[in-house]
């Protein structure tokens, strides 16, 4: 009997972050206690990649005092093009705690060690079904990340179905 393998399609990534990514995403000395949600990534009409493996990389320098078991959560904001989850609006802008109760999420980033320019990652299968997204951060940890741009971000990497001839 034939079979069809399904195998995993990776495509080119989309990122968040301060500078030269595909959306902003302010997380550059982003201080404790503190959130900002991104730009509105519009992912166009039609059909589209539904599964994406979110990578969360988050830099923090060696005389801050992040503690291990604290925590980054990382939210996802969806939007038919004029309901927003959390009001959050369309362009990059702060993100309060209460935004954050009607938002997708969170995805816990946890400190794990604390050593010399030490970049926290972790990363999520996430399901997205929605034309707008927008993402955001809330630093829970102890201190602010790494005053540099670009050091930390979140990138999503489309991952589709391919399904191979019979065999």
């Amino acid at each position: 009997m034939a079979t069809n393998k399904v195998y995993a399609l990776p495509e080119a990534a989309v990122t968040f972050k301060d500078s030269d990514a595909t959306y902003t995403l302010a997380l550059n000395n982003l201080a404790n206690g503190i959130g900002v949600i991104s730009d509105q990534w519009d992912r166009g009409t039609g059909a589209k990649p539904i599964k994406y493996l979110m990578r969360c990389v988050f830099a923090f320098e060696a005389t801050h005092t992040i503690v291990v078991g604290e925590i980054i959560n990382v939210y996802l904001a969806t939007s038919d093009g004029t309901n927003i989850d959390g009001t959050v609006g369309a362009a990059a802008a702060a993100l309060t705690a209460a935004q954050c109760n009607n938002l997708i999420g969170p995805f816990p980033v946890i400190v794990d060690a604390v050593v010399k320019d030490q970049k926290i990652t972790a990363t999520f299968l996430v399901e997205i079904y929605a034309r707008y997204v927008s993402v955001g951060v809330m630093n829970n940890t102890s201190d602010h990340m790494q005053a540099d741009n670009d050091a930390s971000l979140i990138s999503f990497t489309p991952y589709t179905d391919e399904i191979q001839a019979a065999a």
